[in-house]
């Protein structure tokens, strides 16, 4: 005979986020947002921090969209203890109360392209990091940074070169975690103005106490004038050089390649002084060859360290 299981009325679906949200107050990082942001409201409203963690429920029960704690879990999430959980409303208004002014930088053509600093809340997720131990103050961090293309139809959405509507934001993470956003119209070259992006990023760190111990990133910063900052702010640097057919009939005749593993990929590494600018920093051009097809031939992928 089959058995027949009970269902108690206070067991809903999404009920395991009550732990994320208790310890969203328990390590304190209410009081941290609403210290940093200021109050929303004097009375009873909807304060940044119930924005903020609302948000994070949203996507933590895996929602796509800001409507998605209307229409679906705000009739779970409201069973919570002590919960104060927005309307997808609220937390829109909230959201467009923190944006800050773009700045708008003007091309050798003539364009004008809009970059979002967010200087505020990029400050604010590296105090919430170091609150919840993640860092700590005086520790040196290994960064990578790239430009992500983020498919957007919204009204701002500018066409890229990924043959999409979207953002290009710039992203610098340590590992899992993201302590620097940039955000910057899909139609903007990934190299206009990184330098000041970059800075502004690396200013952040410095002021939290922290400091960029290696840096790394792709091509799209191989910059004269960042290979310059970097190399005064930080201990080591690999940036991937821009492929140069010039160079490459070099590649072909060095003799001295040492055989290694990377990720589990077998291939050839070389490394040569690096002259095409600063020739007198010493820098290397570090080249990678791995084997491929016979109508292939062998591929160069050059960096520079």
């Amino acid at each position: 005979m089959a058995k027949v299981a009970i269902k108690y009325d206070n067991i809903v679906p999404y009920g395991g986020i009550f732990y994320a949200m208790n310890e969203f107050k328990r390590a304190g990082l209410d009081k941290l947002v609403d210290g940093r942001l200021n109050l929303r409201c004097a009375n009873y409203g909807y304060q940044y921090s119930d924005i903020m963690l609302a948000l994070f429920c949203i996507y933590l029960c895996g929602g796509d969209h800001i409507e998605d704690i209307t229409t679906i879990l705000n009739k779970y999430l409201s069973t919570a203890p002590d919960a104060r959980i927005p309307s997808s409303d609220t937390i829109a208004r909230g959201l467009k109360e923190l944006s800050a002014m773009s700045i708008a930088y003007t091309s050798k053509a003539g364009n004008v392209y809009a970059h979002d600093p967010a200087m505020k809340l990029n400050s604010l997720m590296l105090d919430m990091a170091l609150l919840l131990g993640l860092m700590k103050k005086g520790q040196g961090i290994d960064v990578d940074f790239d430009n992500e293309f983020i498919p957007a139809e919204k009204s701002d959405a500018q066409y890229s070169y990924k043959k999409k509507r979207g953002y290009f934001p710039g992203v610098m993470t340590p590992g899992p975690l993201i302590i620097g956003i940039e955000n910057r119209q899909g139609n903007s070259n990934v190299k206009f103005e990184q330098v000041e992006e970059l800075t502004r990023m690396l200013d952040n760190i410095e002021n939290h106490g922290l400091y960029v111990r290696m840096f790394r990133a792709d091509c799209g910063s191989f910059i004269k004038e960042l290979v310059e900052e970097l190399f005064l702010r930080t201990e080591t640097f690999y940036l991937r050089a821009s492929s140069c057919a010039d160079r490459r009939q070099m590649y072909e005749q060095c003799k001295d390649w040492r055989h290694t593993s990377v990720n589990g990929q077998e291939m050839d590494v070389t490394s040569f002084e690096f002259t095409e600018f600063l020739s007198d920093w010493h820098l290397r051009l570090v080249v990678q060859r791995t084997k491929m097809d016979a109508e292939q031939g062998e591929r160069f992928l050059p960096g520079m360290e």
